[in-house]
């Protein structure tokens, strides 16, 4: 038995309801068995119970042995002693406040389907990747959508959080965290913290004032600590123009040491992102206004639409040419890869922020417009009957495996739980 199927138990009622008695044999009603509590305290508070002929409101605590109470330490927790119902699986001793009054107490050994508890460990314990795979062809479409939108919605709300420290940090400022966060996504995963550094130490007015491209890749990359040596021709102009821009605005630059390579695409090198950063941002040079940002997908491509210079369709590393010609630009892949991970949610972010409900609900219009993500994530589901028809779908797929299949949270599930509710 595990305290979480005892918390899912609990919250829905799934045991013998009719005439409960409490372990000193007191007649309990539940009228209401509270809402979870995701902090500190008590695992369910506004609880509304009738013992006998008193109503009580109040919180309730859940354990698989009633010793558990000591166990943990509630006896000298003072928020314990507002409990209403100490619920357990099994009564192994008596419980008591701190003015030795025994806390009420229901076990509910005896009265719980334990074929249900059965089926629940069949579930989190197979090895399949989504626990419940067997039985989720059957349930019907409209409940999946809806699970993959609450987890979606919940991505969302995880990322906001991120960008809203970074407004923190920021003091407000919208505009930075703006630069910051773009910033950072040119990093991918592997160099997004080097990124982000790199944005922290050049500051965005510095950026605003260049009136060249070359100007723009000299600041980028003398800064992030590539040009320390010239390698070639361009590198050495390069490296005479960061070395004005650094004597004229006293700057820092970063050691090159902080860039990671190993197991990367030459696509993903640091330089040649860098390289596609001070681009996007030698185009993207204009204040923007937050609210129309991102609306459409047409605006978009746009944004990502920056071509770095003509040195960077042969090189993916300065002074080595790559073995065949390649683009200088962002494609259409990593755009929308962009607009799902980096756009969408930062103007989800700004919608929340200012209390702009149309803004926050953008996002899904910005999303319902992008092709969706095919990997072997997004591929399971779809072979259990999950919709992947664009972005919307396929990011509620992978955030249902991150937060819900991948840790078998099968009892926060909607889709878990109506599995388990069909063995009743």
């Amino acid at each position: 038995m595990t305290e979480d199927f005892l918390h899912y138990l609990w919250r829905h009622q799934h045991f013998t309801t009719h005439s409960l008695q409490l372990r000193d044999g007191r007649q309990l009603q539940v009228k209401h068995p509270g809402y979870t509590n995701p902090n500190a305290g008590p695992d369910f508070s506004n609880a509304r119970l009738k013992i006998e002929d008193q109503e009580w409101a109040g919180q309730v605590e859940i354990h698989i042995q009633s010793g558990d109470w000591y166990k943990h330490q509630h006896q000298d927790d003072p928020a314990y002693q507002s409990v209403i119902l100490h619920v357990v699986y099994e009564y192994t001793q008596a419980v008591y406040y701190q003015g030795n009054q025994e806390i009420p107490t229901l076990e509910l050994k005896g009265i719980i389907d334990e074929y249900l508890y059965w089926r629940y460990e069949q579930m989190v314990q197979t090895s399949l990747s989504i626990p419940c795979a067997g039985n989720v062809k059957e349930i019907d479409g409209f409940l999946k959508l809806s699970m993959q939108e609450r987890a979606l919605i919940e991505r969302l709300e995880k990322k906001k959080n991120t960008i809203l420290t970074l407004v923190e940090h920021n003091q407000g400022d919208w505009y930075l965290t703006y630069y910051h966060w773009f910033s950072r996504a040119f990093g991918l995963k592997v160099n997004a913290e080097p990124m982000l550094m790199l944005a922290r130490q050049l500051s965005p007015q510095i950026v605003l004032r260049l009136n060249s491209l070359l100007q723009t890749e000299a600041l980028f990359l003398g800064m992030a600590g590539f040009l320390e040596t010239a390698r070639d021709d361009y590198s050495n102009t390069l490296k005479q123009e960061f070395t004005h821009l650094k004597n004229k605005y006293k700057l820092h630059p970063l050691a090159s040491h902080i860039w990671k390579y190993a197991r990367l695409r030459p696509p993903a090198f640091p330089e040649f992102r860098i390289a596609l950063l001070a681009a996007f941002w030698f185009k993207n040079q204009q204040p923007l206004d937050f609210k129309l940002l991102f609306k459409t997908l047409d605006s978009g491509p746009s944004l990502f639409a920056a071509e770095a210079s003509n040195y960077w369709k042969t090189h993916y590393r300065l002074g080595k040419t790559s073995a065949r010609p390649h683009a200088a630009k962002l494609g259409q892949t990593t755009v929308n890869t962009l607009l799902i991970n980096v756009a969408a949610p930062f103007r989800f972010a700004y919608g929340k922020a200012i209390g702009d409900a149309q803004a926050a609900d953008g996002t899904f219009e910005l999303l319902h417009q992008i092709v969706p993500e095919q990997n072997k994530i997004t591929q399971l589901y779809q072979k259990l009957g999950f919709e992947n028809k664009d972005a919307v779908h396929s990011q509620g797929l992978i955030a249902l495996h991150e937060y819900y299949c991948k840790p078998k949270a099968c009892l926060k599930c909607s889709l878990g739980i109506k599995i388990l509710k069909s063995t009743l």
